[in-house]
């Protein structure tokens, strides 16, 4: 009896094991689809939304950010 309830336990973790792969590689490939799903469109939105929020300055080699008039007046 004491053996049944071993292999009983064994076969459980086999199983919880096999299932928790399958996890991870579906939880993967969904990342990886999600990942490529973004398009230049995206990109050219975000950037646009970027330009209406901030001023950006070159200034020598580094770029300095500062809230705009219009997202500040928000606040």
């Amino acid at each position: 009896m004491c053996q049944y309830i071993v292999v009983f336990y064994q076969a459980l973790a086999t199983a919880g094991s096999i299932l928790t792969n399958g996890y991870e590689r579906l939880r993967k490939c969904q990342e990886a689809v999600s990942a490529t799903r973004h398009t230049s469109a995206d990109f050219h939105h975000e950037l646009l939304r970027l330009r209406q929020h901030w001023r950006l300055k070159k200034v020598g080699s580094t770029i300095i950010g500062d809230l705009s008039y219009k997202s500040g007046a928000k606040l």
